[in-house]
């Protein structure tokens, strides 16, 4: 192999390749693109058709062995159909055919199984190909619509595209991934065999070059036998040249497949180093968080304890509020699908602290990975509620400062509970269902950027303010937006509409304490987040004492003040 080329322009030049018509009738292109199956996805069935281009393309699985690839190498027939692992229906009884032997065939000592076949459906809806379900079923693959691939969950959690289709007005192409295919080719212990029949056209006559109107080329190697037919003697409508690739070539499985037996680290138990203090020079000390490693109440292994704290910035928390399909994140624990949990916390200096054994207990390697990047040298202690339930067993919750998110909301849903079983209807509107990630991934800001503040500014509007049930309300108070108030004039708005509700339940100094804090979101939203920030932000900033603030001090004020008119209501509603 010629190495003094990179790879990365030699993978440019297959798919710019400039031919002449020469070359382009040889298919020397397409031939190049696939002679080399260590690309990352493998055509396994194709039909495209383009104004001068048809390519069509099947695959099976044969018998992986020398004699095997011998004879089936030996030319370019294909020996099986399109349909070949498709089920016959029932003709009549004969106790001398085993119909069984329809997932299987044997010819010239060669055992053919099925991987894709075309089904047809009677010009009724459109044909289309189907890969065998015993592939899709060992990676537990599922279909996801909208981007036409199959997917499934890899190696300790990983969501790996396992199958792409491309279809189109012209063209239905499944691609696999080279490492899965090879993978499970390996499992099953057989090639994967691809049959080919592609066809080109051209305006251009090549008689002379062919000198004749028709010749046929074998084009062979370790893995493939074509036929390459061109011709002249067949033209029409302005097409003067033909050529047709007719062939097969083999795909082999790896040498081993991969294990699948249950280990959380599946790269052989590895495990990472994390910090643990400093010693008496400065220099950071760490220690593996292997957990068979660690010292315990137990055993005193002449090693750190498993429960030694660790911390780490709160920024190795972006990666799992942004993904809340995957990710349950609270100011407790993190946990990914039914794949892995861990138990945080959220410390006074507001890092994310874990217990050292507990990251190697419960995260795979590549997990550990993205946490150390994030890890710093011990500062302050543990919290005091931690302490007493994990040290002293005591039941123990984190106070409102600790846990202003967990408190937001528990009052949330405790108000929505008694003002639902009061009046038949929740006060806030229960979120779409694409909505509902805004209420899960609530948070603290972990950065000063204003991006982050203005999505948890907005989320936290549209799960309060926006959410307001304006029908219950009306119905309640004999009032809807548009009519006169108490104070005479119209009600503009659902917060006004609020506020003539919260008029009924409380007097005028208390309602105002009550209604602040949705003022407070509803102008910080209008003036930082629904509109260009300008002085208005300014002026709201200063009108409610928000100015000077860091975002997650603004926000966490913000939050702690409707907390407190959640309360206030909740008791009125009593």
């Amino acid at each position: 192999m010629d190495n003094r080329i990179p790879k990365i322009i030699k993978d440019y030049q297959k798919s710019n390749t400039k031919n002449s018509e020469i070359n382009n009738l040889s298919f020397n292109d397409w031939l190049i693109q696939n002679n080399d199956f260590q690309d990352d996805w493998v055509i396994i069935c194709q039909t495209k058709k383009l104004e001068f281009e048809d390519y069509f393309t099947i695959s099976c699985l044969i018998q992986a062995d020398d004699d095997s690839l011998k004879n089936f190498l030996s030319d370019s027939h294909w020996f099986i159909n399109t349909e070949f692992g498709i089920p016959e229906k029932y003709l009549e009884a004969n106790e001398e055919i085993d119909y069984n032997q329809i997932i299987k065939a044997e010819l010239n000592g060669v055992l053919y199984y099925p991987f894709t076949f075309r089904r047809h459906f009677n010009n009724y809806i459109q044909d289309k190909f189907q890969v065998i379900e015993h592939f899709l079923l060992y990676y537990n693959c599922f279909w996801v619509q909208k981007e036409m691939v199959y997917k499934a969950f890899y190696r300790n959690g990983e969501l790996k595209t396992i199958v792409k289709c491309l279809i189109n007005e012209n063209e239905e192409t499944y691609l696999i991934d080279a490492h899965v295919l090879k993978d499970y080719l390996s499992v099953r212990k057989v090639y994967l065999a691809r049959f080919h029949d592609h066809r080109k056209r051209s305006k251009v006559d090549i008689t002379d070059f062919l000198n004749s109107n028709f010749q046929t080329y074998e084009l062979k190697n370790d893995n493939s036998f074509f036929d390459l037919d061109i011709r002249t003697d067949i033209q029409y409508d302005k097409i003067k040249s033909m050529s047709r690739l007719l062939g097969k070539d083999i795909i082999k499985p790896y040498e081993n497949p991969e294990s699948y037996s249950w280990s959380l680290q599946n790269e052989e138990n590895e495990y990472l180093d994390f910090i643990i203090g400093r010693n008496e020079n400065g220099k950071e000390i760490k220690q593996s968080c292997d957990p068979d490693g660690l010292s315990s109440y137990f055993v005193d292994k002449g090693t750190t304890h498993f429960l030694t704290p660790i911390y780490f910035k709160r920024e190795l928390l972006q990666k799992y509020y942004a993904e809340p399909r995957k990710y349950n994140i609270s100011e407790h624990s993190i946990e990914y699908l039914n794949f892995w949990r861990i138990e945080i916390d959220i410390t006074k200096e507001k890092l994310v602290q874990v217990y050292l054994g507990d990251i190697g207990r419960n995260l795979p390697f590549s997990e550990q990975l993205h946490w150390r990047q994030f890890n710093v040298t011990p500062k302050g202690k543990i919290s005091n509620h931690r302490y007493k339930r994990d040290f002293l067993v005591e039941f123990a919750s984190p106070e409102i400062e600790e846990a202003p998110i967990t408190y937001f909301k528990q009052e949330y849903k405790e108000l929505n509970a008694q003002f639902k079983l009061l009046h038949g209807s929740y006060l806030f509107k229960e979120l779409a269902k694409d909505d509902y990630h805004l209420f899960s991934t609530l948070h603290i800001p972990v950065t000063n950027e204003w991006k982050e503040l203005d999505e948890q500014i907005l989320g936290l509007a549209k799960i309060s303010t926006d959410s307001f049930n304006l029908k219950i309300l009306s119905s309640i108070i004999g009032k809807k937006i548009g009519d006169k108030g108490k104070n005479g004039k119209s009600i503009k708005g659902s917060l006004a509409l609020f506020y003539e509700y919260l008029s009924s339940l409380t007097n005028v100094e208390e309602l105002e304490v009550i209604i602040t804090p949705f003022n407070m979101l509803q102008a910080f939203r209008s003036s930082s987040v629904a509109h260009r920030k300008s002085k208005a932000l300014e002026k709201t900033l200063k009108r409610y004492n928000l100015e000077g603030l860091s975002n997650e001090k603004k926000f966490e004020t913000i939050l702690m003040e409707l907390i407190n008119s959640f309360k206030v209501i909740k008791e009125r509603l009593e």
